[in-house]
């Protein structure tokens, strides 16, 4: 039953936890890291058809496997939580064997302490979790020691980051990097020092078992936008992005439906999945976090009122579930993008790191995947994702087109973003135009309204390492 599997999981954790710890102990660093991502491939709590689609992605590999695919650019960062300590993998292709930065004791119990407390007030107190945001994001990055790390890896200009546990829910491309930080324009974030960008994989292994033909077509978009008809950013958002494809299909307002998702003929041949919209984690039940589709309010259901901070009543039953996303087909998919609220967090209730709408869009085909730690603003939300898309069809990567749409966002000034506006070639543009305006009638022209992580930060792309890019795709211009 899910209770004694739960339990066995946890078990097996345990063990796979005291053999790292005897190969750290022993002075062998390549062996901790081979049984670290072991552990990480393969969770045991799916049961055995999810346990099935994720072992036809991945495999068991060695140290060297995974150096060797590494070009002279790239680095990786991977963490190990253990019983009294935590560790950071560093890897390159340099390197013969890892190179592994210990935490103390006292370390770990801040990072225990910090995520305890971070997502105690994120689900709790939404306005004090926001006023405490900056000053969070500086205490984590030295609970990391991530400027010493820094030192290590500094003349790399891609980073891979590959997390664990609790250390999944937070930004950790967006740390801030130096003494005392703040969120005003002269800081200097993780991403800064990384050009070429910043990604997350759930584990090594997902580096070398790519496919052959990797998903290189990427002209056929499928989008679904403001399923409840409440965000007016979000057609700007979706009609923006669609002039980049050859060939698109969108779900608008009511259109977006459970029933004309799940039975488009198009959904399973697209390039790349766009949602734009309301999402949710369900802290309590993994699975039964879901993308908000139409037609899921106004029901007689109140069962997931609580989980959603909200009193309006909601059938589960409309909306896409995680559950139900791991069973979708997404094997032409290059890039699923979740412009929603939370869809980058995942559970931490137990030892398995993959119970997340990411994961389940990779296990489901998908080869990378962009999501929300947080629930983001709208307008930023919009403009960043218009942003990525611009970079993204100039024939950078995902991670490069990404984390330069957050660093040019969170620097630019409000005339500047006017400019912008109008230099772009995107309907409805008026509608932005006054959103812009609005912040003006707030701030000087010359300030930048969108500096602050929380408008930013929540976004992270995890999924197959893109070393080179060169994607054949068909633009309408």
């Amino acid at each position: 039953d899910t209770f004694s599997r739960s339990d066995f999981n946890e078990e097996w954790n345990k063990l796979y936890t005291k053999i790292v710890e005897i190969c750290l102990e022993l002075g062998n660093y390549t062996s901790a890291f081979e049984y670290v991502n072991r552990r990480k491939a393969f969770p045991n709590c799916y049961g055995s058809y999810f346990k099935s689609r994720i072992q036809s992605r991945v495999q068991n590999i060695i140290f060297d496997q995974i150096k060797n695919v590494l070009d002279k650019e790239t680095v990786i960062l991977e963490w190990y939580i253990l019983e009294h300590e935590f560790i950071t993998f560093i890897i390159t292709n340099q390197t013969q064997s890892p190179i592994v930065w210990r935490s103390s004791q006292e370390d770990l119990e801040n990072l225990i302490d910090f995520s305890t407390k971070y997502l105690d007030t994120y689900r709790t107190d939404r306005t004090k979790w926001l006023e405490q945001l900056t000053q969070n994001v500086s205490h984590l990055s030295k609970i990391l020691h991530l400027d010493e790390i820094l030192d290590t890896i500094a003349s790399y200009s891609r980073l891979c980051l590959v997390p664990h546990r609790y250390l999944n829910n937070f930004p950790i491309h967006a740390l801030p990097i130096g003494v005392e930080h703040d969120s005003n324009i002269n800081s200097q974030y993780l991403l800064n020092f990384f050009p070429e960008g910043i990604q997350y994989i759930p584990n090594c292994e997902f580096l070398v078992n790519i496919p052959d033909d990797n998903h290189q077509d990427f002209s056929n978009l499928f989008a679904i936008a403001d399923s409840l008809e409440n965000i007016k950013g979000s057609n700007i958002e979706v009609k923006a992005i669609q002039q980049y494809f050859l060939d698109s299909t969108v779900l608008m307002g009511y259109q977006a439906t459970k029933e004309a998702v799940m039975n488009s003929s198009q959904l399973s041949s697209a390039h790349c999945l766009h949602i734009s919209g309301h999402s949710f984690f369900n802290f309590e039940s993994p699975f039964d976090s879901a993308i908000v589709l139409a037609n899921t309010e106004g029901t007689s259901d109140k069962s997931q009122a609580n989980v959603r901070n909200t009193n309006l009543p909601f059938n589960i039953t409309q909306a896409l579930t995680i559950a139900e996303i791991y069973q979708m087909n997404l094997s032409q998919c290059h890039l699923v993008n979740l412009s929603a609220s939370e869809t980058a967090l995942v559970d931490i209730s137990r030892s398995s790191d993959e119970i997340s709408f990411q994961t389940a869009f990779l296990v489901a085909g998908a080869d990378s995947v962009i999501g929300s730690l947080w629930t983001p603003n709208c307008f930023s939300t919009t403009i960043l994702m218009i942003k990525f898309y611009q970079n993204l069809f100039q024939g950078i990567t995902i991670s490069s087109a990404l984390s330069q749409a957050q660093i040019w966002i969170r620097t630019v000034t409000i005339i500047e973003l006017e400019n912008w506006i109008e230099n772009s070639t995107f309907p409805d543009k008026f509608i932005l135009h006054k959103s812009v305006r609005d912040l003006g009638m707030t701030m000087n022209n010359n300030e930048c309204p969108f500096a602050n992580p929380f408008y930013w930060a929540a976004f992270k792309v995890t999924g197959m390492m893109e070393i080179s890019r060169q994607l054949r795709q068909s633009t309408q211009s």
